[in-house]
């Protein structure tokens, strides 16, 4: 038998069971800290489509860098859209062919040349083929575009280089061209013996070195970042981002130099030369300054939607996400889309504002249908039928 010292020794050595054995639920922890529920491996639809929030975030992060990013989400077109752009590009691509086309012809010095002075029928001309221009590189791939409908351009990178670099010249060319027919023709409804001493050679240097001025404009993007052009697929073309901290700088000199003082100036000589022909109308020939301020009058019109997106973006008005959606979308796409309309509207207005244009049309489509076979034919048998009908009328 143990004495009390052995017995308090063997129970120092010999713990009881319990201080080797924890209970269970210390060993084995309940199943939910191994398994996690499922939604943690399963995320639901909304995880991986973004909502209009993640848009309305996404679009304030990117304000900073470019007003027309082409990494904005553009949500695909629907049948009716689509439908409707490809209409409009075909009638602009029609239309304004086939008038720029005319007024290139009217416009010329043989056989019968437009009733306007000489430095107006030139500059007449080189805005008609500036807005033939604006068709070829701007209107033609935006149509191929809108049908493929992809998230690039569809004929390929370096045509998207191709395109952005020489449309942005016609534009350019098209505005400034406006803005100094506007100057001449008030100078010369205020002035008009001013206007008889000048030439056809006058007006060409005066176009030339319209068309030189946005020239520079290409070689200072090219040196700063020439692959900064990307496709936009919210309008359906190639735009330069502006999206190197130089352009902080430069774009606003930029935009005041090229596109704010010249849509002042054709905005204050339209109102202008509208005042002053009807003023002095029946005392000098007013047809071709109204013809010059209808012509401003539609180019204002169709790029007031660009002005005014421009205004609400730079001035950061704080919009609802629906508002916000509504404007970087659908109206970004209409406000690009509706300039259009000056290419294809200037030969309508020298029709009617101008009685010499209307008079070299009529004979140039004459003269045209003289020549078609069909036509001819259709002429000969058509006067063949009304001398026979004279002949009988005779005899009886």
């Amino acid at each position: 038998m143990l004495n009390p010292s052995q017995s308090k020794r063997v129970c120092h050595f010999t713990p009881p069971l319990h201080h080797f054995t924890p209970p269970l639920h210390n060993v084995t922890p309940p199943l939910h800290h191994f398994t996690p529920p499922l939604h943690h491996f399963t995320p639901f639809q909304h995880h991986f489509t973004p909502s209009l929030h993640h848009f309305t975030l996404y679009t304030t992060l990117c304000r900073n860098t470019s007003v027309m990013s082409p990494d904005f989400p553009s949500p695909p077109l629907s049948s009716t859209e689509k439908y409707c752009l490809v209409t409009w590009c075909l009638i602009t691509i029609v239309i304004g062919v086939m008038g720029n086309l005319v007024i290139f012809l009217a416009t010329r010095s043989s056989p019968r040349p437009l009733r306007t002075d000489p430095v107006s029928r030139v500059l007449i001309r080189n805005i008609a083929v500036s807005d033939m221009g604006v068709i070829v590189f701007g209107c033609c791939p935006r149509l191929v575009s809108v049908i493929l409908e992809q998230n690039h351009f569809p004929l390929g990178t370096s045509a998207c280089y191709v395109f952005h670099y020489l449309r942005t010249p016609f534009n350019l060319a098209s505005l400034l061209l406006i803005c100094c027919l506007h100057v001449y023709k008030l100078v010369n409804v205020t002035y008009p013996l001013r206007a008889l001493g000048r030439t056809r050679q006058s007006g060409v240097i005066l176009a030339t070195l319209i068309w030189l001025v946005p020239t520079p404009l290409l070689p200072v993007q090219l040196l700063i970042n020439p692959r900064d052009v990307a496709y936009n697929p919210r309008v359906f073309m190639c735009l330069y981002s502006f999206r190197d901290a130089v352009w902080k700088r430069l774009r606003p000199v930029q935009a005041l130099l090229l596109i704010g003082i010249p849509n002042v100036v054709v905005l204050c000589t339209t109102i202008s030369l509208m005042v002053v022909a009807k003023r002095v109308r029946g005392k000098v020939r007013v047809g071709g300054a109204l013809a010059a301020s209808y012509v401003g009058a539609v180019y204002l019109l169709s790029f007031i939607p660009v002005a005014f997106y421009e205004v609400i973006i730079k001035s950061n008005v704080v919009l609802s996400p629906n508002v916000r959606y509504f404007v970087e979308v659908k109206y970004f796409r209409f406000a690009y889309f509706i300039p259009f309309l000056n290419v294809m509207c200037n030969v309508f207005i020298y029709y009617i504002s101008l009685e010499s244009f209307k008079v070299t049309v009529r004979r140039g489509v004459s003269r045209w249908i003289k020549k078609v076979p069909i036509f001819s034919s259709y002429r000969k048998r058509s006067g063949d039928v009304v001398r026979l009908r004279l002949r009988i009328m005779r005899r009886s």
